[in-house]
C-alpha cells in the first residue's frame, strides 16, 4: 500500500565537502525498504536516489522528472556489483523494450545508471555560424565607419 510519495532534495556532501550533486528519497511504500542507486545523466534531476526495492528503470526516470530531450533511450548502461564484488555492466535499449512490451530492468542496490545523450550537431553548427557572423558584422561595421571618416 502506498502511503505517500515523498521527494526531497538534499545537498550532497562527501567527507565534509559539499558537492553539486543531489540526493532524493522517493516512492515511500509501507513495508518496502529503500535501495540506493546513482543516476548520472540524461534526466531532469540526476543524482543519488533512494527508491523502494523492485523499482524499475522507467519508474526511476519518472522519479527523476523524466528524460532530457537529448537522452538516447536506446543506449543506457547499468553498472551493478555482484555479490562477490565483481562489477557488471548491462547495456539496455529501453526504446526496444517498450516497443516489444518487454520487461523493464529492475534496479539493484548501488546500481549506477548512465543515459547516453545525443549531440545536436546541426543546432551547434548553426549557433557557431551565428556567433561568428555576428562578430564579423561588428568588425566590418567598425571598419566601414572608420573609412567613412
Amino acid at each position: 500500500m502506498i502511503s505517500s510519495t515523498a521527494r526531497a532534495q538534499l545537498p550532497g556532501t562527501f567527507a565534509g565537502i559539499s558537492s553539486s550533486g543531489s540526493e532524493f528519497f522517493v516512492g515511500r511504500i509501507e513495508g518496502k525498504p529503500l535501495i540506493t542507486v546513482h543516476l548520472i545523466s540524461g534526466v531532469r534531476f540526476p543524482g543519488v536516489y533512494h527508491v523502494p526495492i523492485q523499482t524499475n528503470l522507467a519508474q526511476l526516470f519518472a522519479f527523476a522528472g523524466g528524460t532530457n530531450d537529448n537522452a538516447d533511450l536506446g543506449d543506457i548502461l547499468i553498472r551493478s556489483q555482484a555479490a562477490n564484488g565483481t562489477p557488471t555492466v548491462r547495456e539496455v535499449d529501453l526504446k526496444e523494450i517498450v516497443e516489444d512490451n518487454g520487461l523493464v530492468p529492475v534496479l539493484q542496490e548501488r546500481d549506477t545508471i548512465v543515459v547516453d545523450t545525443k549531440v545536436d550537431y546541426i543546432g551547434r553548427t548553426a549557433m557557431y555560424v551565428g556567433v561568428i557572423g555576428g562578430v564579423l558584422a561588428v568588425i566590418l561595421s567598425a571598419i566601414a565607419i572608420e573609412r567613412s571618416r
